[in-house]
Formats: structure tokens, sequence, C-alpha cells
């Protein structure tokens, strides 16, 4: 009967896989949308809190740049949050972003990019 009872137990725990909660999770905006509309979000960020705006761009309060966020990409926060969710369920998201962060790292050492200061200039 012990024999039986183990056989049956093994069997249980072979046969019975855990059921993938990711499995038949369908995101309504597809990857190549979100990568471009974080891409702008972040470069908006990291602008504003380098506080190197010009007075132009201090014009422009934050809720005015997403509206043209959303309305350039023609989607709305909502969307974008629940893109991000699903694509964070699917482990999707930290190779996205580390794509975002390579582009920025190669941005910054292309030469043509380089801001090089006068050797006039006043330090």
């Amino acid at each position: 009967m012990r024999f039986i009872l183990s056989l049956f137990l093994l069997l249980i725990i072979v046969c019975c896989k855990p059921k993938d909660r990711n499995e038949g999770l369908e995101c309504t905006m597809p990857l190549e949308k979100l990568k471009p509309i974080l891409d702008d979000i972040f470069i908006y960020e990291a602008a504003r809190s380098t506080k190197s705006l010009d007075s132009l761009s201090l014009s422009y309060s934050k809720d005015s740049v997403y509206k043209f966020i959303y309305t350039k990409y023609k989607t709305n926060r909502q969307d974008i949050q629940d893109a991000i969710e699903c694509y964070t369920a699917k482990k999707k998201i930290v190779p996205m972003l580390r794509e975002i962060e390579l582009s920025y790292k190669e941005w910054r050492t292309d030469p043509k990019f380089q801001i090089n200061e006068c050797k006039d200039s006043v330090q």
C-alpha cells in the first residue's frame, strides 16, 4: 500500500507542473510602440531633473509635456501603464530598458554629439 501511495505521489509531482500565470496574457500596446514613448519620457525627466532647461522649456508644465507625448503617440497614461505592467509580468521590460540605456551610452560617446568648449571660455 505504501508503495502504491509513494508511486501515486511521485506521479503527481512529476506530471503536474505549475501553471504559468502569464500564459495567454496579451499586451494591448506593442513593445515597439512603448519603447519610443518611454524614450521621450526618460529624456524629458532627465532634462527636468538636471535643472538645465532653458526658460522656454521651463514655461511648459509637466502635465502639458505629458499631454503632448500622449498626443504624439496617440495614447494615454492608462494605456502606457497597462503596457508597462503587462511587459513587466512577461519579463520583457528590463531588456527593453537596457536597450534604451545602451542607446544613450552610444549617443554620449558619439563624437558628432560632443560639445567642445572654446579655449577662450571663462571657467
